[in-house]
């Protein structure tokens, strides 16, 4: 799979990522350490364990690097997910959001075994 592929599968943009970062080489470096970034493993074991303010800041953390990757899709499920955490515990059920999350953080992770 090619970086804009990858790009195409996640739904990103390459161009974009391509003005930030110059070079496949480059994308490639930080899609890889995306890999060891344990934000999202953090985040579910925190919502299962009702801890809202650590689910929270693994939520940004995850969204923070969702943007700075051009990782669209996963930007904005993640950041839906943040925002309903903000103040603690939420108000809504927070399940779809976060269902739509892992899958989105699913694709990244098993389209970068792609490339």
């Amino acid at each position: 799979m090619s970086i804009k592929d990858f790009y195409d599968a996640v739904g990103g943009s390459y161009d974009e990522i391509m003005r930030r970062l110059l070079s496949e080489e480059r994308v490639k470096k930080y899609l890889g350490k995306f890999l060891n970034d344990k934000s999202f493993e953090q985040m579910t074991e925190e919502i299962a364990q009702k801890k809202w303010e650590d689910a929270f800041r693994d939520a940004h953390n995850l969204k923070g690097i969702s943007v700075n990757l051009g990782l669209q899709s996963l930007f904005e499920s993640s950041s839906e997910l943040c925002e309903s955490m903000r103040n603690g515990e939420p108000s809504v059920d927070i399940q779809p959001m976060y269902d739509r999350v892992k899958t989105d953080y699913e694709t990244v992770v098993s389209s970068i075994g792609q490339l």
